[in-house]
């Protein structure tokens, strides 16, 4: 590693090198991994309860707005891209001057030119399992890439007749996938997506109904959808709109130095 390199890296970590610098003031690792996660699960708490709202712009920066978001009580630097050299697993990540060039291919590529809401289970699979390798091999930040990139894909689901449940698959099958789907060379623009087909067609489901989650809405789209019938039983032409004060708005929707990092 050259000095430069050492000293961003260094620049990380309180003086004993072990543990990330924090807001918190903690200086050991495992307090700090506790905490981080205690913090980051109230913030993501926000995010599902919908008291915060992240625009769905699908570039750099809306990936930058979950991150600093998750992380904003952790550390100063949440929200911001790493510029030091990163691997996990032997297999090293891509240089950080390349993160910028990644993410725009994973919107213009990948998000932009898909016709999500009609696109098929299999279809579905395959594109948000290619979004996803970019974004583990780009692996922006230097700590919370996993919950970030989880956030942003959701997201990316919203377009979709899908959602994304994490715990069908367990950490060990989705570490192993991820290693074996990220290219050998941080040079490298090649990522294996079909490592992680298994991995999205397990927790690939289909959107609840609305109404499980939301009756008044439920029966808005039941109105709008379902023409009415006339007493002798044929169907009405049209559709009945329904009442302004009953409706809702819909989420909008569209450096060669390198280390080991501590999680995710």
């Amino acid at each position: 590693m050259t000095t430069e390199g050492s000293s961003r890296w260094n620049a990380y970590f309180w003086e004993s090198g072990e543990c990330l610098r924090n807001k918190l003031g903690i200086k050991n690792e495992r307090e700090l991994e506790k905490a981080e996660y205690r913090l980051r699960a109230m913030r993501q708490a926000q995010l599902d309860r919908g008291e915060v709202e992240i625009p769905r712009t699908f570039d750099q920066a809306h990936l930058r707005a979950i991150h600093r978001h998750l992380l904003q009580d952790v550390y100063d630097w949440a929200g911001e891209f790493r510029d030091v050299g990163m691997g996990k697993d032997e297999k090293n990540f891509a240089y950080p001057y390349r993160i910028p060039e990644l993410l725009d291919a994973v919107r213009e590529r990948m998000i932009e030119t898909q016709e999500w809401s009609t696109v098929p289970r299999w279809g579905f699979v395959q594109n948000i399992a290619k979004i996803y390798c970019y974004l583990d091999f780009a692996h922006p930040f230097r700590e919370g890439n996993g919950a970030t990139g989880k956030e942003f894909l959701a997201h990316v689901a919203e377009m979709s007749r899908y959602r994304l449940d994490f715990d069908k698959v367990d950490k060990k099958e989705w570490v192993a996938a991820s290693r074996a789907a990220r290219p050998h060379d941080p040079l490298d623009v090649i990522v294996r997506e079909q490592e992680m087909y298994d991995v999205f067609d397990k927790l690939t489901v289909d959107r609840e109904p609305a109404v499980a989650a939301d009756p008044d809405l439920a029966n808005v789209i039941r109105l709008q959808t379902t023409a009415y019938t006339r007493p002798d039983g044929s169907p009405l032409t049209g559709t009945v709109q329904p009442d302004a004060t009953t409706t809702r708005p819909a989420q909008q929707g569209p450096a060669s130095d390198v280390n080991s990092e501590r999680g995710s």
